[in-house]
């Protein structure tokens, strides 16, 4: 059985800072991947612009102090004769630019964008190698009036975090509007959806354990958390006012079993003392019949009590369960139309809805009545009662499913107080299926039949 929550938690509008950074990050992670080439290209324009100025000042500065001096002053790393291991291929010039065999192409491209690049900005075009060691980057040869005098630059990967205006503009707007969607997501769609779901399984066995729920998780923003709790508390409400219905309907049919049977027992101790005049006899009939309708509207209580109950669904033929039904009817005034068919029902309450059936249809409706069990599409099977009677207009089958309502005197018996094709929804609705009211053509003419549709394996209804 449910329980109230607690009160609602602390806005969590932290979740949203929390949500905006992950995205914003996401973002530029994933238009940094968009955007690489064009970063890159950014990059080699950069550092083309910084070493054309420091290559220019290197050369001068190498025609009056050594290497050593100027690699010092210029902070970047100087050597003197290029090792064997990347000299160049045969034939590659003198102004040409190489890779080692080591280098990835992406680096080789970045190279030969720089020495172009190079070429714009100085008097000169300079050699160029990639090398990935000691670091990615590039060795440059200098002008110098030493045989060869080589400059390392690097040149790394773009950073995972950009700075390029165009990429945090596009991470910031993206990131803001997922931040926002999924805030909306968590804090409002996914605990609304649940209270749907649950709001939607309200009923669905009509019985008190229809009302029955696990505590709903406590999610969303605090005006969802208010009505989870209202929710919650309806429930309680509903199922306390059930139980008590239940109990109360429970407790005036088994009160009524007694006095009954003490009746039926002095009924019976008068007829055995002597000789009854006619008078009597008839009396006494008139006494018989009130105590059998008494007994069956007290029989038909307990069963608007138990139609709900949890008995346990088995695998059972229900051609066989319906033949067993309908054995203590007069086969002469009972047709039967079986197909052989298995199904996970409630036996005892499936049997009571059969009965209960074939009971109205015989009080209320006229011969031939006829009995079908059709298997449908949908994983689903259809128990028919048919007669011959006018039936149910179809404005009024809303009305003769209300519980201790009929329709008019006409259609009332001894014993009958309106609760029989309550009882049967109720027994049809958990098993997964509901009541179907219509004319219907048999082989003997037309009738109007009611029609009990459930579910082959229909399971115990639960509110998840």
């Amino acid at each position: 059985m449910i329980g109230l929550i607690s009160a609602p938690r602390a806005r969590p509008y932290w979740r949203l800072l929390g949500l905006f950074a992950l995205s914003f990050l996401g973002s530029m992670v994933l238009f940094r991947g968009l955007f690489v080439y064009r970063l890159a290209q950014a990059q080699v324009v950069q550092l083309a612009t910084n070493l054309s100025q420091t290559i220019s000042l290197s050369e001068l500065a190498l025609e009056s102090y050594p290497p050593q001096a100027v690699s010092r002053l210029s902070g970047f790393r100087i050597l003197v004769g290029f090792p064997q291991a990347l000299s160049p291929p045969a034939g590659s010039g003198a102004i040409s630019s190489w890779a080692t065999s080591s280098v990835d192409g992406s680096l080789n491209r970045q190279v030969q964008d720089l020495r172009r690049l190079l070429c714009l900005r100085l008097d000169h075009c300079p050699q160029l190698v990639a090398v990935n060691d000691p670091a990615r980057g590039a060795w440059i040869r200098l002008v110098s009036p030493l045989d060869q005098v080589w400059m390392f630059t690097p040149m790394p990967l773009p950073a995972l975090v950009s700075t390029d205006p165009l990429v945090l503009s596009l991470s910031l707007m993206s990131g803001a509007a997922i931040a926002v969607a999924l805030f909306l997501w968590f804090e409002i769609q996914r605990p609304m959806a649940k209270l749907e779901k649950a709001m939607a399984k309200v009923g669905t066995d009509a019985s008190s354990a229809a009302f029955a729920h696990p505590l709903l998780p406590q999610q969303g923003l605090a005006a969802v958390q208010r009505l989870v709790v209202h929710f919650s508390a309806m429930l309680e409400r509903l199922a306390a006012n059930e139980r008590e219905r239940q109990t109360f309907l429970a407790g005036i049919a088994h009160d009524l079993r007694s006095p009954i049977t003490r009746l039926r027992l002095r009924i019976a101790l008068f007829e055995t003392q002597g000789q009854v005049t006619s008078l009597q006899a008839e009396g006494l009939g008139k006494l018989h019949g009130d105590l059998d309708a008494l007994e069956r509207m007290t029989q038909q209580f307990l069963l608007v009590v138990g139609s709900g109950s949890r008995e346990s669904r088995i695998e059972v033929p229900l051609d066989a369960l319906l033949f067993e039904q309908t054995a203590a009817y007069e086969p002469a005034s009972l047709e039967l139309d079986v197909e052989p068919l298995m199904a996970l029902v409630q036996p005892v309450a499936m049997g009571r809805a059969v009965t209960n059936l074939l009971d109205n249809a015989m009080t209320y409706g006229r011969p031939p009545f006829r009995l079908e069990l059709k298997p449908l599409d949908g994983d689903r099977f259809r128990i028919t009662v048919i007669d011959s009677g006018d039936g149910i207009a179809p404005e009024a089958i809303g009305r003769a499913l209300e519980p201790f309502h009929r329709l008019d005197p006409a259609r009332g018996g001894d014993g009958h107080c309106g609760l029989g094709l309550t009882i049967v929804q109720r027994i049809a609705i958990s098993h997964g299926g509901y009541l179907e009211f219509g004319r219907r053509s048999t082989p003997g003419g037309e009738g109007f039949g009611v029609s009990l549709i459930g579910q082959l394996n229909a399971e115990d209804p639960q509110l998840d």
